[in-house]
Order: C-alpha cells, then structure tokens, then sequence
C-alpha cells in the first residue's frame, strides 16, 4: 500500500495502525514534493511545513516498522544540483510538472522490489499451508493429483485450523469438477457476520464546483454497526438541500433516517454511522447529489472446481473469507459430491497487529 498525501502524523499513525491490523500488505509511505507554500523551508527538506511533519512521519513509520520514502529529500538533491526552483517543478501552485511527478514516480518505484529482509517479514504475516501437510485433516476417499502436489476427491471434508483474518484456495478447475461448501467456525461462509463497505460513488450527475471534481466531494468512509445488525444491500445517500441535509435508504432497509453532512449520523437501524469528518467539501454538495455504496460479506459459500467451457486445466485463487477477528479459525470444506474437488493449498494471512 501506498500513501502519498498531506496531514498530520498522528493521524497517518492512526491510518497504519488500521492498515496493519486488517491486512498483511507491505507499507510505503512517501514525503510530499515542494509546492509554493512551501517557500520558507526550501532548501531544507526536513523542516515541517504547512503540509507534513516529516521528522515526526518519520517516526511514526519507524515505530511500525513501514518503509519511508525520501522522496522530498531526493527531490532537493536533484534540484540544488541543477540549479531549480521549487516554480520550476510545479505546474500550478501546488501540483508537479509532468517532469517533476516523473520523478515522483521514480523515486517511489525504487522501493518496490522484493528483499530478501521483506520477504522475511511478510513470511510471518502470510503463510501457504500445503494440502498434503500434516496441519491439514482430510476424510473422505482423497487421492493425489496434480503431479502430487494436490488433493482430489468427490465426497469427503477437508479441515485446517488457522490463525489470522483471511484465508484462500489455490484449487485446480478440472473437466467435470465439482463443487465444495465452505464453513468457518461451524457457519455457512455466506452466513458470517463479516462486511466490507465499498467505494462510496458520487452519482454522475451531481453538480460540478471546480476545481474540484463531484467524486472528491462527499463521504470517503462509511462504518458499519454492530455485525448482528448488518444486512447486505445497496446504499443511496441523497443530498436533500444546499445546506448538507440528506436521506439515507437501504435497497432492503428502506428509508433509514435523515441526517446531515456537518454531524455525525447513526442510521435509524442502527447498520450505518457517518462521520463529518471523513465528509469533504459538504458545503459544495447541492440538492439531489447522491452517494451510493454496497454493504456485503467478503465470503465465499460454495467453490466450483469445474472448467470454463474452452479452456485448459489449471490453478485459481480464491478468497474464501476476509475480515474475520484476527484470531483462530476452523475450515471446512465439504465436497457435494458432484464430481472431482482439486485443492493444492490455502493461503493464509495474519496482520502483525491485533
């Protein structure tokens, strides 16, 4: 993951401590380029401007062990030795020239490389379980397939324990394959109470206010409440006035209560809170704008190991549950009995941070 932003550090600080407690992925984190505000601390780029503290990002991302790009550092360089200005590198007063974020862009890419040091780290967050390992149980008439490295069966269970907050399937769709349920903890994975929230998406018409485009003017996070409250829909907010005023409705809820954009807002049913402080610009929203976003579980119920019409045999991925508690976990799988189930391994994620 990278981010590249303004803001204060602690509140970067409070962005990785999510990141890392939801997910495994590596973390980049870049210090800003030099823009027109930025003109009494030119040539230093360590000085804290009206955009980062970076001594303090610096910190914040050496206390979670997230790497550190020193692009403004590197920009200086660059830029002293060839005689630039900081106008000389913007194509407005805060944005880059094509040539400058190029340089961004270079300075950034550098650190996406695989170490032997960050394959080491992220080996204890994310770990590949074999079918034929002794961590996983298998009943039922299994027999070796895919050169070995798999299991095949048309009838039985396949069972690991694991800990983390994510799992996947390395299986192999074959001719005539057949498919598997899948159980967490005992449950239906259809039926965990585990959500995400996707991307809030402004509605295409609503009112343009440059410089800003309509979709950096809204909600840009939505929180659920209590996960025995959450049922999966669609999402419509519609801006009722010019003044920040809007209705909130379910596509199965219904009209689930009135809010507005400079106050926080618990839905009538209790499935949707909204923060004024994750809202942008609602002073720009006009009447009629709308939001939407889907409510859903990250899960996957059943798994079909039949081959597309066409194409040849071979290995898929699949998730087959996110955003569990970071903890320990049973799975299940049971063939239906339908024709062949091929599994390699399941892949397993545990974030560092609980």
């Amino acid at each position: 993951m990278l981010l590249y932003n303004f803001g204060k550090a602690e509140e970067l600080g409070k962005l990785i401590v999510e990141l890392r407690r939801r997910t495994t992925a590596d973390i980049l984190v870049g210090t800003l380029h030099w823009c027109q505000p930025h003109t009494e601390q030119w040539p230093n780029p360590d000085i804290t401007c009206s955009h980062q503290d970076i001594a303090a990002m610096r910190t914040m991302c050496q206390r979670y062990s997230v790497e550190l790009v020193e692009n403004r550092r590197e920009l200086t360089e660059y830029m002293v030795a060839n005689d630039l200005t900081i106008d000389d590198m913007l194509g407005d007063a805060v944005h880059e020239t094509r040539f400058a974020a190029d340089c961004t862009v270079q300075n950034i890419a550098r650190h996406f490389h695989a170490s032997e040091h960050g394959r080491e780290k992220t080996d204890s967050r994310e770990r590949r379980v074999e079918v034929a390992s002794d961590a996983v149980k298998l009943e039922g008439d299994w027999t070796a397939a895919a050169d070995g490295t798999a299991r095949q069966a048309t009838s039985g269970t396949l069972t690991l324990e694991f800990v983390g907050n994510r799992i996947e399937l390395i299986g192999h769709a074959v001719a005539g394959g057949g498919t598997a349920k899948v159980f967490i903890d005992g449950v239906p994975a259809d039926r965990l109470p585990v959500f995400y929230v996707s991307y809030v998406q402004p509605g295409k018409d609503n009112a343009l206010h440059p410089p800003m485009p309509p979709r950096d003017r809204g909600p840009h996070r939505v929180d659920l409440g209590p996960m025995e409250k959450i049922v999966p829909q669609q999402w419509t907010i519609t801006m009722t006035s010019d003044r920040g005023d809007y209705q909130l409705v379910g596509s199965v809820t219904g009209d689930d209560g009135t809010g507005n954009a400079f106050e926080p807002l618990t839905s009538t049913s209790g499935q949707i809170f909204i923060d004024p402080a994750f809202w942008r610009a609602a002073n720009t929203n006009r009447t009629g704008d709308t939001f939407t976003f889907e409510v859903y579980r990250p899960t996957t119920a059943e798994i079909n190991f039949t081959l597309p019409s066409g194409e040849q045999p071979g290995k898929f991925r699949l998730a087959l549950a996110e955003n569990l508690a970071n903890g320990t976990h049973v799975l299940k799988l049971i063939a239906a009995g339908d024709g062949p189930v091929v599994v390699e391994a399941l892949d397993v994620f545990e974030p560092a941070l609980r």
